[in-house]
This record gives structure tokens, C-alpha cells and sequence, in this order.
């Protein structure tokens, strides 16, 4: 298993723990509307992203040439089903962010959905994600990779899939990206929650600490 200490990750939009109208919005937006693939949600927010990336904290963060790999779900995926990774990654390629979506990574065992988990504890860590993914295989050598997912919350289901991507591709360039973070804020107005970042996912191995900063 790969060791992973830091992880950069970008992101676009905020899910606000805050109790505003705004706020509550903003979640609705999010877990209704994008976690569902509804109405067109996450193509119209690929287009956003497309827009405001000039001159943004993202702007460099692209390099234009990524292969993207859309992160599993906590269970096995089956035939015809939504994966909201996956068409998050292809929305992103319409809109000319990467060069190519690849689906390596695959969930083998079902983990606990961290969603439904109102503590940390009982949420699978990192090595736990790692143990339960496999990669496929990929023809000739990215020039990086870009997992991406739709929300990263403390970032232990990208640190495992990184541990499992680096094992296959101990060389190239890893970072990760998420259509939003969630964040411990109000909103003023919903407006705000277009809010473009690149940070850090940090762990420690031995003492399970993890954090984004």
C-alpha cells in the first residue's frame, strides 16, 4: 500500500454547514439537484468552472492534458446505474478541462457511506478505501491524473484512491479535484457558493490524522 502524506485538491463550489436560506440552498442545490444529475447540473457547473477559470486559483491547477479518473462509490457499481463521478469527468472534457475520462478505479467491497455518518467514527479511513478499490488497466502513460469526485468532506475517500493509483502508477502526477468542498460557513448569499480553491489533503499514517488545509 502506497503512502500518501499530502494530496492537492481544487474544487469549485461550497456545501455550507451554515443554517442561512442561502445556506440551506446552496446544500439543496448540491445534494438534490447535483448529487442526482438532475436538470442538468453538473454540465451547467462544468460550464462555470469553464468560464470563471481564467485568471481564478484554478487556472493553473489545469494543466489541459490530464487523464480523468472518476472516484467509486461506497459500493460496487452495477450496470445503467448513476455514477455522478463519472459524468462529472465527461462534463469536464466537453468543456475542453483534461484530455480523457478513464474509469480505473472500481469498488470491490461496499464501505460505510460516510454521508449518513454524523462523526468521524465508523467512517472508513484512508487504508480502508484503498483496500476496497481496483485499478484497470490503462493504455500508455498519462501525462497526469486527476481523480475527481463530487463532494470531499475531510478527504479520506481520495487519500485511499491516490494510495491505490500510486501503486499502479508509481511515477506520474496525482491531484484531485471536486465539484465542491464542504466547508464550515454561512452563506450571504447563494451566489457565494461559487467559490473556487486549491488546498491540501494532509495524513499521517500513524496517527490517522487528516485534514484540509
Amino acid at each position: 500500500m502506497s503512502r500518501v502524506s499530502e494530496l492537492t485538491v481544487g474544487s469549485l463550489l461550497i456545501y455550507p454547514k451554515g443554517s442561512s436560506p442561502e445556506s440551506s440552498a446552496a446544500r439543496a442545490f448540491i445534494r438534490y439537484q447535483i448529487k442526482q444529475g438532475r436538470r442538468g447540473s453538473i454540465e451547467y457547473s462544468a460550464r462555470r468552472l469553464r468560464e470563471i477559470l481564467p485568471g481564478s486559483v484554478l487556472e493553473g491547477f489545469f494543466a489541459g492534458d490530464e487523464t480523468l479518473v472518476p472516484v467509486p462509490g461506497h459500493a460496487p457499481r452495477f450496470q445503467g446505474g448513476l455514477w455522478v463521478a463519472e459524468r462529472i469527468c465527461r462534463a469536464l472534457v466537453a468543456e475542453g478541462i483534461g484530455r480523457e475520462v478513464a474509469t480505473l478505479l472500481d469498488r470491490v467491497e461496499v464501505v460505510p457511506r460516510s454521508s449518513i455518518l454524523t462523526t468521524a467514527t465508523g467512517r472508513p479511513g484512508p487504508e480502508q478505501h484503498c483496500r476496497t478499490l481496483s485499478v484497470g488497466e490503462l493504455l500508455g502513460k498519462p501525462a497526469r491524473i486527476l481523480l475527481v469526485d463530487d463532494v470531499v468532506t475531510r478527504g479520506s475517500t481520495l487519500i485511499g484512491c491516490t494510495m491505490r493509483m500510486r501503486e499502479a502508477f508509481p511515477s506520474i502526477d496525482i491531484r484531485a479535484f471536486a465539484l465542491a468542498r464542504v466547508e464550515g460557513t454561512d452563506l450571504e448569499s447563494r451566489s457565494t457558493m461559487l467559490s473556487p480553491k486549491v488546498e491540501a489533503i494532509h495524513y499521517d499514517e500513524t496517527t490517522a490524522f487528516l485534514e484540509r488545509s
